[in-house]
């Protein structure tokens, strides 16, 4: 893994806005999929980090 090729990419802020809508459209459909998944994290983190 740690000799496997590795790239960058750039993007402006409005195009990393644009791909993550449309790469996560279901989290905005289904907003409890997302809430499920953050409610894991409030075991690992603090509070002040997940809001």
């Amino acid at each position: 893994m740690k000799k496997s090729p590795c790239f960058e990419v750039q993007l402006t802020f409005p195009e990393k806005v644009n791909f993550l809508l449309q790469e996560y459209t279901y989290l905005i459909t289904y907003p409890n999929i997302l809430k499920n998944r953050l409610i894991h994290l409030k075991s690992r983190y603090s509070k002040e980090k997940i809001v």
